[in-house]
């Protein structure tokens, strides 16, 4: 099967270019302790936006980020793109892919080295994608440094559902790293198909 046509996969490495106007990273680092993110908060928002059959929790602090591109890709363009966080650099980006192969159960593990390989490229080395589920659908997790001198990383989730991918891209500096990652937990806690 061969996957760089028929399984897309996008990996959004180093700088993500925002035009969300308003606060820089340095402004949002700055702020005060963010409240404590968990599943059911009344404070959280939940994402639901056209082109994307999924809903999740995220922090309501965190804002829309219009103009959303990538610097390096790989793999075939994403039906939709999306992200909510508190910069250009500290969220989580989304994106919806209309795959040509419906992925199962069955096939997974025929798909994953080809996905691997398309994040491999992207990253820069040879990663491998840990199979996890996410609400009862297969997924693969990859966790990637994309800018040492930066300290940025991301943690990619890409979420397998008949034939859609769901990629949920959560990238955060140092300094915001560990809300970044608690609201990345909180997406996939509480994610749905609709």
């Amino acid at each position: 099967m061969k996957l760089t046509r028929t399984l897309p996969t996008l990996l959004a490495v180093a700088a993500l270019v925002a035009g969300c106007g308003g606060g820089d990273e340095e402004e949002s680092s700055s702020s005060s302790e963010p409240a404590e993110v968990q599943a059911g908060a009344e404070t959280n928002e939940t994402f639901s936006e056209e082109g994307f059959d999924i809903t999740f929790e995220y922090p309501e602090d965190f804002e829309d980020i219009a103009g959303l591109t990538f610097e390096s890709e790989a793999g075939a363009e994403a039906g939709a793109t999306t992200a909510v966080g508190l910069d250009g650099t500290n969220l989580i980006a989304v994106q919806r892919f209309d795959l040509t192969t419906e992925i199962t159960d069955q096939n997974f593990d025929q798909v994953k080295p080809g996905i691997d390989q398309l994040f491999s490229q992207v990253a820069g080395e040879q990663v491998s994608g840990q199979e996890t589920e996410v609400a009862g659908l297969p997924a693969l997790e990859y966790e990637v440094t994309i800018d040492q001198a930066e300290d940025i990383q991301t943690r990619a989730v890409a979420i397998f559902d008949g034939d859609t991918e769901y990629l949920l891209n959560c990238q955060a500096g140092a300094e915001q790293r560990e809300l970044i990652l608690a609201a990345c937990d909180l997406a996939l806690e509480t994610y749905e198909p609709q």
